[in-house]
């Protein structure tokens, strides 16, 4: 939950805090390419991302 509220409760925000830490400010490849397979899944399941 606070990955969320410190990502400014965007999904790649969350994804950045949960992946690189709280203390994350820059989306890195990693993150960047994790919330690219998120946003294809929600998505398939009619979720907005």
């Amino acid at each position: 939950a606070m990955a969320r509220s410190l990502g400014g409760g965007t999904t790649c925000g969350t994804i950045l805090k949960y992946n690189a830490g709280h203390a994350a400010t820059r989306m890195n490849p990693v993150s960047a390419a994790y919330c690219g397979k998120v946003k294809v899944q929600m998505a398939a399941l009619g979720s907005p991302a």
